[in-house]
This record gives C-alpha cells, structure tokens and sequence, in this order.
C-alpha cells in the first residue's frame, strides 16, 4: 500500500546512500555524517518511515474487523520513531563518542523491533490462513540468513550492504503482505 512516489524514492534513496565502495565497511550512519549527505539520510528515514507506518497502519485497519494487529503496528511504529531519533543524533565516533554510541545503540534497537513487530503480525496472519501467508513467512528465512551473511562477510560490522539489505526486503515484504492481507480480507467478507 505504499504510494507509487515511495515506491521510487525508497529503493534509490536505499541504494545512494552508502558511500561508492563503502558498502562492506561503512554504513548508512558514517557515509551521512556529514553536511549534505546528512540531509540525504534524514530525507530517507523520513520517507521510508512515513511509507513503512503508513502501509501498516493501512494494513491493520484493513485487517481490523477480522484480525487485531493493532499493538503490533503501534510496536513497529515505536520502532520507526526511534530509528528517526538516532538519525538526528549525530554521529561522530571521534568527537561525540558517547552519543555516536547512543546513536547505534537506538539504531539497532529499531531495527530488532521493527522486525519482531513485523514477524509477530505476520505469524498473527500465518496461524489464521496458513496456506496464504506461508510465503510471507517463509521469506523471513533467507531474510535471516541473508543477514547472518552479511554480518560475517562485514566482520559484524552493521554495514552499509546490510542496511540496504533489510531496507529493501522490508520494502518488498510489505508490499507482499499488504496484497496477502488485501486477499484474507477479501477471503473473509
């Protein structure tokens, strides 16, 4: 349910933000430290937030007379709150250690919620009408192998290729289940 503009501008704005070669060992926090790349990174989670809240928002009320997954669209949109905190945190390791520190921390800290937020409403679906949400579940599998990857080639570092990563399988997931969701919903009236 996200609008055709959001459909363009997440996957560029995803794709441009890591610095050119950088995609292994620096990220998204790094490569916008700075004026102007800084704007681009606020830009970016703003338009992905404002797209991710407004697909799950629309997805729960859809899904509301037959399925309340209420609490967790309002968890995953604590999640994308906090993960627009820690962007207007700066991010300085070498002057600001502590709130570079307090910035990653809240980053990392979005990014489980969101995805726990995600899982639990889709495994909500899952146990309803398993036959039509068993994609969407599953894919949560390479999505979690993906990632593992990309955390050992990266050195654990939170890297540039794995925030591109979970921003787009986030993407397309929702995509995914917000049509999943349309079909249960009209299954169900």
């Amino acid at each position: 349910m996200l609008t055709t503009l959001s459909r363009i501008l997440i996957p560029v704005l995803t794709l441009i933000l890591p610095d050119r070669g950088g995609w292994f060992t620096s990220n998204f926090s790094a490569a916008a430290s700075e004026y102007p790349k800084n704007l681009l990174l606020m830009l970016w989670v703003l338009v992905t937030g404002i797209s991710f809240h407004t697909s799950l928002k629309q997805t729960a009320e859809l899904a509301a007379p037959y399925l309340s997954v209420k609490k967790e669209a309002v968890l995953a949109d604590a999640s994308i709150l906090s993960l627009i905190v820690s962007v207007l945190l700066p991010y300085r390791p070498e002057t600001w250690y502590y709130v570079s520190a307090l910035h990653v921390l809240i980053a990392f800290s979005s990014t489980v919620i969101f995805f726990t937020a995600l899982t639990v409403m889709d495994l909500r679906f899952f146990f309803e009408e398993p036959e039509l949400f068993s994609l969407t579940t599953g894919l949560f599998l390479p999505a979690i192998a993906g990632t593992a990857c990309l955390l050992i080639v990266c050195d654990y570092l939170i890297s540039g290729a794995l925030e591109v990563f979970l921003t787009l399988f986030s993407f397309f997931w929702l995509e995914l289940f917000s049509h999943r969701v349309r079909q249960f919903v009209e299954r169900k009236a």
